[in-house]
């Protein structure tokens, strides 16, 4: 996001870009409606249409040699290539094949948005790996954001926990294959790791129940979180976040926050915006 319009508590009207309000800008990348009312965003786009995606499923007891193969993988693979790692129960429905519906399995969606002539080479390492189902293909890019967003919509509802991670040590890979086998409520939810390279300085983005079985499933995610949590970096994803606490809105944002509280001051001093992962006027 390079410029947008923005309408404060007051009334008042700003467009923020680099040379105008550039502050406003920077804490508007990551800091959700805290600040106003965007009406408008200007994008620097990338050309990108067809990428060569889609799923690699394993059976839950490889998951510890998979998360401890993929730490090592993500970490050196190309800028192009992406992976979210998932312990997931499968979907009783098509694609997917009928003898792995409604398994516990480990997984990962990648993206390969380079050169598709490229894409074999660049995933070559785990199709090496013998997934029990592959489905990585050609497609519009359009179809993979639409794919993944109803698969997360299936997948988790009511409880949410967001974590990062400084790396995947092995101890904390065969923790959470071990977690996962041992505690899985329901059928529709799963749990993702997302790969991210940081390429820009950690400053220039903001950004680090209704019934008896909602219980269980709330128990169920609380208790996986407090278990993985011990090998954390202290942050987390803000999108992903629900009803957490402020010292958790602190953590996602890290050293950042004291930065934004300062802007949240300047543009809406009185906290109008505030039903959000809230930032605190200083």
């Amino acid at each position: 996001m390079i410029e947008a319009d923005v309408v404060l508590a007051d009334g008042s009207f700003f467009t923020a870009n680099e040379e105008a309000h550039p502050d406003l800008l920077w804490a508007l990348r990551g800091g959700g409606g805290n600040f106003g009312v965007v009406t408008r965003f200007s994008f620097r786009l990338s050309p990108v249409s067809t990428v060569v995606a889609g799923p690699t499923l394993w059976p839950l007891d490889r998951a510890a040699e998979i998360l401890s193969w993929y730490r090592d993988f993500i970490r050196d693979a190309p800028e192009e290539l992406s992976g979210w790692f998932a312990f997931l129960t499968v979907p009783p429905a098509p694609p997917f094949q009928e003898h792995l519906q409604l398994q516990k399995m480990c997984g990962i969606v990648w993206c390969w948005s380079g050169d598709p002539d490229e894409a074999e080479q660049a995933l070559g390492p785990a199709r090496a790996l013998g997934p029990e189902l592959d489905g990585i293909q050609p497609m519009p890019i359009a179809a993979l954001n639409s794919r993944s967003t109803r698969s997360i919509r299936t997948a988790i509802s009511g409880t949410g926990g967001a974590t990062s991670y400084p790396r995947s040590r092995t101890r904390r890979s065969r923790r959470a294959s071990s977690t996962r086998r041992r505690c899985r409520p329901g059928s529709r939810r799963c749990t993702c790791i997302r790969s991210t390279v940081r390429r820009r300085a950690p400053a220039a983005l903001t950004q680090r129940g209704r019934s008896a079985t909602a219980a269980v499933l709330s128990e169920w995610t609380i208790s996986y979180w407090e278990t993985l949590h011990a090998y954390s970096a202290g942050g987390g994803y803000v999108n992903m976040m629900m009803e957490e606490g402020q010292d958790r809105v602190r953590a996602a944002y890290g050293s950042n926050y004291d930065r934004l509280a300062q802007v949240k001051a300047e543009y809406d001093p009185n906290n109008v915006f505030h039903v959000n992962q809230n930032i605190k006027p200083a």
